[in-house]
């Protein structure tokens, strides 16, 4: 099967809660939200969109990354 998971990444961690599979192998035409696990701290950080087979566990490391965005979370 083509199936495939696409999840948000900051700073090269995967946000899990983003995940959302699709059956398409080569590209996601959506939208992905998410919550992390722990609160982001002010500073520049690195935003990116993760892909992996379906058959691999988020998180595990067998996953690739798309290109990446910079941005700037200001404190509250």
């Amino acid at each position: 099967a083509d199936d495939r998971w696409w999840f948000i990444v900051v700073d090269g961690v995967p946000v899990r809660s983003s995940a959302i599979e699709t059956n398409n192998a080569s590209s996601f035409d959506g939208r992905l939200y998410g919550v992390t696990a722990a609160p982001v701290a002010a500073g520049v950080h690195t935003v990116s969109v993760g892909m992996m087979c379906e058959s691999s566990t988020i998180g595990s490391g067998g996953w690739s990354s798309g290109s990446a965005s910079t941005v700037v979370v200001l404190p509250t």
